[in-house]
């Protein structure tokens, strides 16, 4: 079985880094790991949070409830992705949910102590450079969700996600990680209607699908 420290090396955060030196690192950074059932609320919103959290093992998801109970999800993320990055950086109230979605183990570090440091050295510097790579990858998934959000039809909605999520898997044959109520929870547009939709374009033969694999045929 790998040690953390195997685990971590494997991972966007602690790309180009020299593996002896992650447990010095990780040291600084006031590390804890933690173990949750699937369904477990990691963080609250409303809550203040100083930690970035890494997923060992399992999967959550992000989302976030309006006034009235209205879910809209954010992302999902599994092995090897953090969280909770900009919260912990900005001192900001959490504004949204993270609940497992399967059996998971992830380790916590305050990222912040890495700027406490009095002297930083390449493997630092390093840690840093790769947290402004996340900090640009989120954006970059932020600005793709707008992108789908931004059309006004149902169809266009899926449309844009399903070809987003093929260029990702770079094949017309790929997974979703949402069932029916998520994917309709994460393009904001109703269940029924969603159905509906995805019906439609398989009887139009724009798509095939069987629970969450998908296929995208050309006309």
């Amino acid at each position: 079985m790998k040690t953390i420290e195997q685990l971590l090396t494997t991972m966007n955060l602690f790309k180009n880094i020299n593996p002896n030196e992650i447990l010095n690192i990780l040291n600084q950074l006031n590390p804890h790991t933690k173990k949750y059932e699937q369904d477990t609320t990691v963080f609250h919103p409303g809550e203040t949070n100083s930690l970035i959290g890494i997923i060992l093992k399992g999967s959550i998801q992000i989302y976030k409830d309006d006034y009235w109970g209205n879910r809209s999800i954010l992302t999902e993320l599994g092995y090897g992705e953090l969280f909770g990055e900009v919260y912990a950086l900005t001192n900001e109230i959490l504004g949204v949910t993270v609940k497992t979605t399967a059996e998971s183990e992830i380790l916590f570090i305050d990222i912040k102590k890495i700027l406490e440091c009095s002297k930083l050295n390449n493997s630092y510097i390093q840690l840093v450079t790769n947290l402004l790579s996340e900090f640009a990858q989120k954006n970059l998934l932020l600005t793709r969700k707008i992108d789908i959000l931004s059309k006004q039809s149902t169809r266009e909605k899926v449309l844009t996600y399903l070809s987003a999520q093929s260029l990702k898997s770079r094949s017309s044959v790929f997974d979703i990680p949402f069932n029916r109520q998520e994917l309709a929870d994460y393009l904001c547009v109703d269940r029924s209607a969603l159905s509906n939709e995805l019906s439609k374009l398989k009887k139009a033969n724009y798509i095939d699908f069987k629970k969450n694999k998908f296929i995208l045929k050309k006309q």
